[in-house]
């Protein structure tokens, strides 16, 4: 028996269906123009009249978050250090649509998920996003119980729940041909059973990563969004930002930034971050996302160093990833975009890489990973963006390249062909 993924949703709202509830509900932006501006599993987005952002909710848990977001973020909107969303229409149940709706003011940014940040520059958020959060979780007991904001009634933190997802998931991850081996995550997950019970002590996000993270031109972080999970819970949740983010390098300004971290606080943010992983890698997969799918496996290679090390030299630089070929899911783990490979390799324009391209479709007949387009390049951190129009090999991508002239060179001599010219150097 099939069963639908977590994240299918229960109803999608159209950009004509939110143009009629809008224009219905709050005559003075009618007739409003509409175009989608994302989705996620609880919420679906419109930008709308080019200024706001209207979101809609895609199942009825969407709903209830959407709720509690309403009812929080006024309270929130002036008193924090970077831009959050602030509710200003709020729709109502009706016929057409059975959930309330809500359109803010439009945030300026990019989501962090989309602009493939190194490592220098993920590190350059480490003290802001610290100073977020040091703010947020220092908001007064008694005044954040008057916010309305409920408890954790989804055992986020739970490990009699969490535990045996992480595992599946991480199997399930192995099974797609993005990892190799799950043993280097298992620590993690079993530290989390000794680690302590979940604790409510502080107005967390609840649901903080690099989708919910607004980035500038610059790419330091000017905004957060998407506040559904907020409630009375744990820091660990916010705090797993640290490592679903930032590079283990800056880690120890990240804590000397927030204030005190207890180690069994820090062990169970790892093991949130680790869900993080865990749930984009499988997610963007199904949905094509290339972008999630990169950002999860850095997240659990991000992981899977800091436990290696056990985190105990903050402040170093991290090591880089492996460099075997990623081609062979039997003999290699996941790859990712290293700033540090970056100085010095060959600029290629976007015509050489699909002739790259063209290369690697021949090669997936002798059982290599598929690579159809640029953005799995990018996603195998074969090669990133230098202009619009030129990328740029890695060095584990010079790699992957010879690797895969050899085969094609190989299969057209077979049919007494010559190889494309696919580069120049």
């Amino acid at each position: 028996m099939s069963h639908s993924p977590s994240w299918a949703p229960e109803l999608t709202v159209t950009p004509d269906l939110a143009r009629a509830l809008i224009d219905d509900q709050f005559p003075a932006l009618a007739p409003c123009a509409v175009e989608p501006l994302g989705f996620g599993w609880d919420n679906t987005a419109f930008l709308v009249n080019g200024d706001l952002a209207f979101r809609f909710p895609r199942r009825q848990l969407g709903a209830d978050c959407l709720a509690h977001e309403i009812r929080v973020l006024p309270h929130l909107a002036r008193r924090l250090p970077l831009p959050i969303p602030d509710p200003i229409h709020v729709g109502r149940a009706s016929d057409q649509f059975p959930w309330p709706f809500a359109g803010y003011r439009h945030l300026a940014g990019r989501t962090a998920c989309s602009v493939g940040l190194g490592d220098s520059q993920r590190s350059a958020a480490a003290i802001p996003l610290a100073r977020f959060l040091r703010t947020l979780h220092s908001l007064p007991i008694d005044e954040v119980r008057q916010y309305g904001a409920p408890l954790d009634t989804l055992g986020r933190l739970d490990p009699v729940r969490r535990v045996p997802q992480a595992q599946q998931r991480l199997e399930e991850i192995k099974q797609l041909g993005l990892i190799v081996e799950t043993d280097p995550w298992l620590a993690v997950i079993e530290e989390t059973a000794i680690a302590r019970p979940a604790e409510a002590s502080v107005l967390v996000h609840g649901d903080l990563y690099l989708r919910h993270l607004l980035v500038g031109d610059d790419n330091r972080p000017c905004g957060v969004i998407d506040w559904g999970d907020v409630h009375f819970g744990d820091p660990a949740l916010d705090l797993s930002i640290a490592h679903s983010f930032l590079p283990r390098s800056a880690h120890a300004a990240f804590r000397d930034s927030y204030g005190t971290i207890d180690e069994p606080t820090w062990r169970l943010a790892r093991f949130r971050a680790l869900q993080y992983g865990t749930y984009l890698a499988p997610y963007g997969y199904a949905i094509g996302d290339h972008d999630l799918v990169r950002e999860a496996l850095w997240i659990l290679h991000n992981i899977e160093t800091t436990t290696a090390s056990n985190d105990t030299n903050d402040g170093i630089s991290d090591e880089s990833c492996p460099t075997a070929s990623v081609l062979h899911p039997s003999e290699a783990g996941p790859h990712y975009p290293d700033e540090g490979t970056k100085e010095g390799q060959m600029n290629l324009t976007e015509s050489q890489a699909y002739a790259m391209l063209e290369i690697g479709g021949r090669a997936e007949a002798h059982g290599f990973i598929p690579i159809r387009d640029l953005n799995d390049l990018q996603s195998y951190g074969l090669i990133y963006w230098e202009k619009p129009d030129e990328v740029v090999f890695t060095q584990r991508g010079e790699e992957v390249f010879a690797e895969l002239a050899a085969v094609a060179e190989k299969d057209l001599a077979q049919t007494d062909r010559q190889p494309p010219e696919t580069r120049n150097r």
